[in-house]
């Protein structure tokens, strides 16, 4: 199935069902954002950070409240 998007195309790839509980999306949203930022950089927490303008320790303590390692 093709989804949607806001400017009226149609997305690439299918989105994948998003619950229906706010915290739970941002979660599952900020796992997968940090996911790809990581991968983006080689694990490397500093250039993350800066790219996406978060300090350095700010990033640390969101990995570590989201259960999420560098490597």
């Amino acid at each position: 199935s093709e989804a949607i998007v806001p400017n009226g195309g149609v997305a690439a790839v299918p989105l994948v069902e998003a619950p229906d509980d706010y915290r739970e999306a941002r979660k599952q949203f900020e796992i997968e954002f940090f996911r790809r930022q990581l991968q983006r950089h080689n694990g490397n927490i500093t250039h993350t950070a800066k790219t996406i303008g978060l300090e350095r320790q700010t990033l640390q303590d969101k990995l570590k409240s989201l259960q999420l390692s560098a490597k």
